[in-house]
């Protein structure tokens, strides 16, 4: 996994797997670029989230300036996604 939808991840960086689902979270950010060992983006800074069962990635937050660090929070609360 390196792309979505044929645009090259920016520099990929932390990640979290729902116990519930089994899925994959993680950021895609600009910070390979910001400390000049990465190209120029070709993504904004967002979440995706990857589903293991059918290999389908799909970004599920953005308008971020710099993500950095995620949790999922359990029962009894409702099931919330955190980013920092």
């Amino acid at each position: 996994m390196n792309n979505y939808f044929g645009r090259q991840f920016n520099s990929l960086n932390d990640l979290v797997v729902n116990p519930k689902n089994g899925e994959l979270y993680f950021t895609d950010t600009l910070y390979g670029f910001l400390q000049d060992f990465r190209p120029p983006p070709g993504l904004r800074n967002q979440v995706y989230r990857y589903n293991f069962d059918t290999g389908a990635i799909r970004a599920v937050a953005d308008d971020f300036t710099l993500p950095n660090g995620q949790s999922i929070r359990l029962p009894p609360s409702p099931l919330n996604a955190h980013m920092r």
